[in-house]
């Protein structure tokens, strides 16, 4: 039940709900602390000489972690969490890297 409704969803589409969840009290939400990882890549990246391709790729990772945790999966068997935000982005046509 579960899966198959979160499967009707992009992952992308999750990552709005992000702001519901509480990251910590004085740090915001779980999507405040995404889009502040989001604005750390491509700096840390550079920092570390990776190529552009590297960096594109782990824009895009940073702009999707943690979305799984507003997946109704992950709500209600939060063990899952990472393991289903794979198995979601490989489901909504993201690239394996």
């Amino acid at each position: 039940f579960f899966y198959d409704k979160d499967c009707q969803k992009s992952l992308v589409e999750f990552k709005p709900l992000l702001s519901g969840l509480t990251f910590q009290e004085k740090l915001g939400s779980m999507l405040d602390k995404n889009i502040r990882v989001e604005g750390l890549v491509r700096s840390v990246g550079a920092m570390i000489g990776g190529s552009e391709k590297d960096l594109e790729v782990a824009e895009r990772c940073a702009s999707l972690f943690k979305a799984d945790l507003a997946t109704n999966m992950v709500v209600e068997f939060t063990s899952l969490a990472g393991e289903m935000g794979r198995h979601y982005a490989k489901t909504s046509g993201e690239d394996d890297n």
